[in-house]
């Protein structure tokens, strides 16, 4: 029993590392294909990523929003997304979705006599 339960520890460890080896290659085989390669002068030492002008300015306009702007936006969300159920409830109540009879079509099929009846492309119905 002993010996069974170190083999499968074993095994876990055996492939939890080999997981991370392999995520660490990977990684490095990306920066390499991005032209992401580390200085000659310092190989160890990763470049860091500047951030532009944008993103800072950004983030102090987002600071300086007051509670009454955020509440303002947070009603026009509101109400826009009221205004777009009312369009989707709107456009529901045409008979294209509310008649059964139109089972997937835009316009109602032709009723057709038995021996006329052609095979529909769209519903896999004859009609």
């Amino acid at each position: 029993m002993k010996l069974l339960s170190f083999i499968i520890f074993f095994t876990c460890f055996v492939f939890i590392a080999g997981f991370s080896q392999a995520r660490k290659q990977r990684s490095d085989n990306q920066e390499m294909m991005f032209g992401e390669t580390p200085s000659s002068l310092h190989p160890g030492e990763q470049r860091k990523e500047s951030k532009s002008r944008a993103s800072k300015s950004s983030k102090k306009k987002v600071a300086q929003r007051t509670g009454r702007d955020l509440e303002k936006e947070y009603y026009d969300r509101v109400l826009a997304v009221a205004k777009a159920r009312e369009k989707a409830a709107r456009i529901m109540e045409k008979p294209q979705y509310s008649d059964p009879s139109y089972f997937g079509h835009k316009r109602k099929p032709k009723k057709r006599p038995p021996h006329k009846m052609k095979y529909c492309r769209e519903c896999g119905i004859r009609h």
